[in-house]
């Protein structure tokens, strides 16, 4: 076997070794991208299942207000719809 023999066998070998790390070290750092993918789903998922659904329905004064004002025809609030849209944000 001559030196140039040699020499190809070495290079060869060389860049095998270095490929072959290139993969593992994207396997790896795929690996720990979809563990923290993984892990920040189950902790959306339970922040979400945390959350207390409440439903309120304030419909009705409202509707009767714009039936009844005229306030509502030139798009301004009455005192008391106002009072009323503070209290349904304040119970959530």
């Amino acid at each position: 076997m001559s030196a140039a023999h040699k020499v190809l066998i070495a290079l060869i070998s060389v860049m095998a070794v270095f490929g072959i790390g290139f993969i593992a070290g994207v396997w790896v750092k795929d690996s720990l991208y979809i563990r923290a993918q993984q892990a920040s789903m189950e902790g959306a998922a339970a922040a979400i299942a945390k959350i207390d659904v409440k439903q309120t329905t304030i419909n009705q004064r409202i509707i009767e207000r714009i039936r009844t004002e005229k306030v509502y025809s030139e798009c301004r609030h009455s005192p008391e719809a106002f009072k009323t849209l503070l209290e349904s944000y304040q119970n959530d």
